[in-house]
């Protein structure tokens, strides 16, 4: 499922570069599913394998890099790219997965009609959603909500479906399910 907003997406449908790429979205389908989520325009399951397709190809291009591709996100006609590596990610670096990969979706031309290429750093204080991403910052501050409380720590690794953050000198297992809200905190 891949959503845009109501403005950027109503009466647009077939300029939209997502459907060009996609192919033709069913304008039947999108009306009756618009009835209950106006904001959002829905893709097919072989259209979600074409974007899976692109979101592989480009991870692999990254990789080689040496880079991880956090997200991918098409919206409002920017394609945008996180990556992050061990260390951190320069502006440099921003710029080298720019240009590969720009050379990459011209070769494949994924989406019709014009688009900007925006490649970042998930930042200092990056969200944390996936038990991959807690795993991967282990060691590191982290301020999570609950709706009950706030933890504020070093994440210690997984424990099945929990987060174990040291607060304090105490370890705390914090379920994901009930965790609202997850970023790193900075040291600076």
């Amino acid at each position: 499922r891949v959503s845009a907003s109501q403005a950027e997406c109503r009466g647009f449908e077939s300029r939209c570069p997502l459907a060009n790429y996609f192919g033709k979205l069913n304008r039947t389908r999108v009306r009756e599913e618009t009835k209950w989520a106006r904001a959002h325009f829905f893709i097919s399951k072989t259209d979600m394998e074409k974007l899976k397709e692109l979101n592989r190809q480009v991870s692999s291009e990254v990789a080689v890099m040496g880079f991880e591709l956090i997200g991918m996100e098409f919206s409002g006609g920017h394609l945008r790219l996180t990556i992050d590596k061990p260390g951190g990610v320069t502006l440099d670096d921003c710029v080298q997965v720019t240009q590969r990969v720009g050379l990459l979706l011209d070769a494949l031309d994924p989406i019709e009609g014009s688009y900007r290429l925006e490649v970042s750093s998930p930042g200092l204080n990056r969200r944390l959603k996936t038990p991959r991403e807690f795993e991967h910052f282990t060691g590191r501050k982290v301020k999570i909500q609950t709706k009950d409380q706030t933890y504020r720590g070093i994440i210690k690794g997984m424990s099945g479906e929990s987060v174990l953050v040291d607060v304090d000198g105490i370890e705390r297992e914090v379920p994901l399910k009930e965790i609202q809200k997850a970023n790193l905190e900075s040291d600076l």
